[in-house]
């Protein structure tokens, strides 16, 4: 072989070693620096820490990994240091330097997640592994947090001001009501207010016409308060990088590499803002399950992952299949009814774990039954010593209340005041790490009802037993019997909540008459604290 050809080898294979704690497809993704290039990752394949160990080899080695390329001072020495393994501190570092090709600075790098909960998450493990001060410089945002920094710059462009404010979900219900989820649409699709309205005349719909007029003047009222919504944000930065050349190539040239997570979940203008950034280096990596899309409902678009090799012609595609969550028999079952999708490019989820026990089918004749089985299976666990929280219900919807109705869990999602709850913590800065997806607020919810869930997310105090059964005392013997209110009596007493009472005994407990059941789910979720 030519000195060209050892280098590229050894060189090569020092990097491999620096990631030996990955499997091979995880690695193979990590080594994989240039271009455009699809990860479907299956769930619980370890895809976070594939982007951890892929940001970390970009910063350490730069594309070093990926190219035929040597440096033109490369030597010798430099080559028999690659090629041993018997290195003292001091000479890694000098065979690290030798091995690197172009290292990227950690400000190049912007890697997008859906929640700031996953960005943190993102920034704590960079930390972890590469020090404070590239965690600090790396680009790991929302979508939404990432379009903010990008406008504060330039909005000024836009007629905007750079200091613009940010309405949320309740700021924008004070401008206009019920037309939020038309306008967002339109948005999603990248139709300006004067293109809706011209479509909407077009088609003689008066109530397509009217939605038009008003997508039309909320628009306006926003811009005369220099304001934007959540949707604007991104909006606004496809137009910007779109209509303004300098700006996008300020920004392409700074984003050397582009990652972004979960791209099944992408909506259309969030697919457009990730192919402007990245069409500057077109080192783009994106991430995603196209088993796993469930947010249509919210834009998003399954095409995007679909179609990602006929966007990049020359995009590479690598599985991660090898699942390091579940049991066998928990992923032939997944794998099973997964192949019966159309439309998706398929894999298929392994694990070295042992098989487990196997599955168990339960056919209800309608929702009762099911709740019904659900509940007394919970009660029969509890009865035998292990804990609610030893539980988990999974359902489809939130329109599913028999489940969660007549079962003590922690989360009541089907009242509306959860919904509140949650906008009024998050807004008011207690409740942190959620998605940028807000709850609109529910009319007639008390503050107290509020702090009951707040309480639950925060966990900032111990749960008063005595107050729990001073309150737990409006409830009384009654002849009749309510399933939810007997679930959750059996709960109280089980947890000694209430004295006196027997869990046998309990099953005759109902609320009071004038007691609502989002005052016992009050009294019930203000003092879970498992």
């Amino acid at each position: 072989m030519t000195f060209e050809q050892r280098y590229v080898q050894a060189r090569r294979r020092f990097i491999e070693a620096d990631f030996a704690n990955l499997n091979d497809m995880q690695r193979k993704a990590v080594l994989a620096t240039e271009g455009p290039l699809l990860l479907l990752a299956g769930a619980g394949s370890g895809k976070t820490t594939v982007l951890i160990h892929r940001i970390a080899n970009l910063i350490q080695y730069g594309r070093g990994s990926d190219t035929d390329e040597v440096p033109d001072t490369a030597t010798e020495a430099d080559l028999a240091l690659l090629e041993r393994t018997d290195l003292t501190p001091d000479e890694r570092r000098r065979a690290q330097r030798a091995a690197a090709l172009e290292p990227v600075e950690p400000w190049r790098i912007i890697a997008i997640t859906f929640t700031n909960k996953a960005a943190d998450e993102l920034k704590d493990r960079i930390e972890r592994m590469l020090g404070p001060e590239a965690a600090a410089d790396i680009w790991a945002s929302t979508f939404h947090s990432a379009c903010v920094r990008i406008l504060r710059r330039d909005a000024d462009k836009l007629g905007y001001p750079n200091s613009f404010t940010i309405y949320d979900t309740s700021d924008s219900q004070a401008v206009v009501k019920r037309i939020l989820t038309e306008i967002s649409r339109a948005k999603d699709s990248g139709i300006t207010p004067e293109q809706y309205l011209a479509r909407a005349q077009a088609t003689h719909n008066p109530r397509s016409i009217r939605i038009g007029e008003v997508y039309q003047t909320y628009w306006q009222r926003l811009f005369s308060a220099g304001a934007m919504d959540f949707d604007d944000l991104i909006y606004n930065t496809v137009r910007l990088l779109d209509e303004h050349e300098d700006v996008r190539e300020h920004w392409q040239r700074r984003f050397r590499y582009v990652l972004i997570d979960e791209y099944q979940d992408t909506n259309n203008l969030q697919y457009q803002l990730a192919a402007l950034l990245a069409d500057g280096w077109g080192n783009i990596c994106v991430v995603g399950d196209d088993d796993q899309s469930i947010y249509k409902f919210r834009g998003a678009t399954i095409e995007n992952i679909l179609n990602f090799e006929k966007q990049y012609k020359n995009a590479r595609t690598i599985r991660l299949e090898q699942n390091y969550r579940s049991t066998g028999r928990i992923l032939d079952a997944a794998n099973h009814v997964i192949a019966n999708n159309t439309g998706r490019k398929g894999k298929t989820l392994w694990t070295k774990a042992e098989a487990g026990d196997p599955l168990t089918l339960y056919c209800a004749t309608n929702e009762n039954d099911e709740a019904r089985y659900v509940a007394t299976k919970i009660m029969d666990d509890f009865g035998h010593g292990m804990n609610f929280r030893d539980h988990a219900v999974l359902y489809r919807m939130n329109g599913s209340p028999s489940v969660s109705g007549k079962t003590p869990f922690t989360d009541v999602r089907t009242d509306e005041w959860y919904s509140a709850a949650v906008l009024w913590a998050y807004q008011n800065g207690i409740v942190t790490g959620m998605s940028d997806t807000t709850f609109a607020p529910i009319n007639n919810v008390t503050r107290e009802q509020m702090a009951t869930i707040l309480f639950r997310y925060t966990k900032t105090a111990a749960p008063d037993k005595a107050k729990a059964s001073a309150d737990l005392s409006g409830f009384a013997d009654a002849g009749s019997v309510n399933d939810w209110a007997v679930d959750a009596m059996r709960w109280a007493v089980g947890q000694k909540l209430i004295a006196g009472i027997t869990l046998e005994q309990s099953v005759y407990l109902q609320p009071r008459g004038n007691a609502t059941r989002a005052q016992a789910a009050t009294v019930l979720t203000r003092y879970y604290a498992q």
